[in-house]
């Protein structure tokens, strides 16, 4: 399973951002709090135009098999544009979301 989030592009913005992650959750649908994992995002992926985030072993706790967590992130692109994605019930280890701040130009924009 692999998430992918698609950005907001306005014709007057910068060409490129970086992204300033807000907050990284994983398993709030199971009751874990929001936030739980926004160091770990904010460490691998602030700064990038794009990052893709990898679930790695430690979200393979015991507690979870009781619960399909889902994974959340939220991030800014400048000072305006707010991004949210989200990897649905069930996500587990090697499981990527993608975070960008990339712009879309050309056909198909």
């Amino acid at each position: 399973m692999s998430g992918i989030a698609a950005t907001a592009a306005g014709s007057d913005a910068p060409a490129a951002q970086s992204i300033e992650v807000l907050s990284g959750t994983y398993g709030s649908n199971c009751g874990l709090p929001r936030g739980n994992v926004s160091r770990d995002l904010t460490r691998r992926c602030d700064g990038s135009e794009t990052c893709s985030y990898e679930l790695g072993d430690r979200f393979a706790s015991e507690p979870m098999k009781q619960c399909r967590p889902d994974f959340l992130a939220e991030w800014r692109c400048g000072n305006v544009e707010l991004h949210t994605a989200a990897l649905a019930p069930g996500a587990k280890p090697g499981d990527t979301l993608v975070l960008s701040c990339a712009r879309v130009t050309g056909a198909g924009k």
